[in-house]
């Protein structure tokens, strides 16, 4: 190969690696952010998913305030 044809390639190869590190994080990012809104919804009754016909957040946080209030 020429040199320049080499000098494409390992800038290919750099930028896949690059790339696939961006996702390798993202997938991370995505997984921590579930487990969140699952912990949130198990100890909070919050239901953060965005889904036509669930309750707001605003409604979910007054609800746990309601809660909290009538155990005082």
């Amino acid at each position: 190969m020429k040199k320049k044809d080499k000098q494409n390639r390992a800038d290919l190869e750099a930028r896949i690696h690059y790339l696939e590190k961006i996702v390798a994080d993202l997938s991370i990012e995505k997984k921590i952010l579930e487990a969140t809104i699952d912990l949130a919804k198990e100890n909070y009754g919050l239901d953060l998913k965005k889904k036509t016909g669930n309750r707001s957040l605003e409604e979910s946080v007054e609800k746990i305030v309601k809660k909290s209030r009538s155990k005082k």
